[in-house]
């Protein structure tokens, strides 16, 4: 009996002393799901402060709190001028949200084209992708982690098995102002999920092209033979679809290597 088995058979016999057949059936269906995607089993808001080991109190200060009082915001110097504003958690919600970072999320997969945010990935797999093609295409997704909101981010936890009320919870952890924060440990990899269709419809554009497709966070990258560039059009279709933007400025295409200094519009 693996450890999946023993924890339903564990449930069962609790629920049994308190519970009917068919309230326990729905139990053990739901905590089934949760642990064929490999997710820890949350039944409700006592049941997850407990996990986290928090009294029940603090937990709800958090999800039902004042905002203001649990980040404060920094903001450092980006590399090309300008600052960047960051939204960081204090500790408690800091643990809270690595929590769940480490037992749910880093349990999600996401797509193979998303090359930044994760383990054993870095910058230089982004590039070695599109080594020696012709042309080379990047495009930059605007306010990338504020464009995700609280609706995605329960659709995420809600899709992958939780009810309504637990992803509710787990959204309004991990998010500040309704949308994902700069600066929460969260933010990186549900952004990768919450990219998990844009990545596929793009990839498989790509494929009908002859091209190679990669995201490193919010910068996306498209390579292949001269004349690739004519996809820009469709490809801002496809990201505005998916709810995000681009950034018009940011958007660059070069050949051999040889970046453009001028913007072209499609």
């Amino acid at each position: 009996m693996d450890y999946k088995e023993k924890y339903l058979y564990e449930l069962e016999k609790e629920l049994k002393k308190v519970y009917g057949k068919y309230y326990i059936r729905i139990c053990i269906n739901y905590a089934k799901k949760l642990l064929e995607n490999n997710l820890p089993v949350i039944f409700d808001f006592e049941h997850l402060a407990l996990l986290l080991g928090i009294k029940k109190e603090c937990l709800a200060a958090y999800i039902f709190g004042e905002e203001e009082y649990v980040y404060r915001k920094i903001f450092i110097s980006k590399k090309r001028g300008g600052k960047r504003e960051l939204s960081i958690p204090n500790a408690n919600l800091k643990y809270i949200q690595r929590w769940i970072l480490d037992n749910i999320l880093d349990n999600v997969k996401i797509s193979e084209y998303a090359k930044g945010f994760e383990k054993n990935k870095s910058i230089l797999d982004n590039a070695i992708v599109h080594v020696k093609q012709e042309c080379v295409i990047n495009m930059d997704l605007k306010d990338f982690f504020p464009s995700i909101s609280i609706d995605r981010v329960f659709n995420i936890f809600y899709y992958y098995g939780y009810t309504k009320e637990v992803s509710f919870i787990l959204a309004k952890l991990c998010t500040y102002n309704a949308r994902l924060p700069q600066g929460a440990s969260t933010s990186p990899k549900l952004a990768n999920i919450a990219c998990l269709k844009l990545d596929k419809r793009l990839s498989n554009l790509c494929k009908k092209y002859e091209a190679q497709y990669s995201r490193y966070a919010d910068d996306i990258t498209i390579s292949g033979k001269k004349g690739i560039e004519s996809i820009i059009k469709i490809v801002k279709e496809i990201i505005n679809e998916e709810k995000f933007n681009v950034n018009e400025e940011k958007t660059r295409f070069a050949y051999n290597n040889k970046r453009l200094s001028n913007r072209f519009e499609y």
